[in-house]
């Protein structure tokens, strides 16, 4: 049984609370109605996501970047600190306002600008860290294990000394797989055969998490249903 918090308060019910259960019951509800077919009813939910998402997000995105990064430094720089007004943030203010000559086709072509400033800028930016996080870190992860201890640091067990063996030869094999300039026969054949085990093991678990997570959702949802909103039904 869940937590006593988690139930309705039946004995005094806020109308407001009520008729959210109701609210969030009916479109859960239309949500797994699509289990049973296409219909208007889960079209209606789905459209109401979309829209509710876009409007809250366009709000999170006024507060957070419209006001404090053009509104107030331009209009109200004491609420963000400045001595007097920031004209340099109509710079990027122009790139967004170019965005919308999208919607135009004379003016189509000024909204490349800023969709080029912000893919150059996400590449630089991002590029390192990627690099950082996915090659270095991993090449580091691998070979670090069969590196001298730091002072101090306790022995690897057996257990740690077998998985650290297997790490690495998970990561030489999967590597032979996808080198394609050398004939996969002989011993580097079989390194990359066993290189496609490694990977379907991966995958495999890489699905059961996908799987393991919607299943938690479902969970949740069922829940919900059972202990908020069934009890309503009783109630009444």
């Amino acid at each position: 049984m869940p937590p006593t918090a988690a139930l309705p308060n039946l004995a005094g019910p806020d109308p407001w609370m009520i008729a959210g259960i109701w609210v969030a019951a009916v479109i859960t509800l239309a949500v797994y109605s699509f289990l049973y077919g296409d219909n208007p009813l889960y079209k209606v939910a789905e459209h109401l996501f979309v829209g509710i998402s876009a409007a809250y997000g366009t709000v999170i995105l006024y507060n957070t970047g419209v006001l404090p990064k053009l509104i107030f430094p331009l209009f109200s720089p004491d609420k963000v600190d400045l001595p007097g007004p920031n004209y340099l943030v109509l710079l990027p203010a122009l790139l967004g306002l170019m965005f919308f000559g999208r919607f135009i086709p004379r003016w189509s072509w000024m909204s490349r600008w800023p969709i080029a400033f912000i893919v150059g800028l996400g590449s630089g930016a991002a590029i390192p860290v990627v690099f950082q996080a996915n090659i270095l870190e991993q090449a580091h992860g691998t070979v670090a294990p069969f590196g001298p201890l730091a002072p101090g640091a306790p022995a690897l067990g057996v257990a740690d000394l077998i998985g650290n063996w297997v790490l690495a030869a998970a990561v030489l094999t999967t590597l032979a797989y996808f080198y394609f300039s050398k004939p996969h026969t002989g011993n580097f054949g079989r390194a990359s055969r066993l290189g496609v085990w490694f990977l379907m093991i991966a995958f495999g678990a890489g699905f059961g998490n996908t799987v393991m997570a919607r299943v938690a959702l479902l969970i949740g949802r069922l829940q919900f249903l059972v202990y908020q909103w069934a009890p309503l039904w009783w109630h009444h």
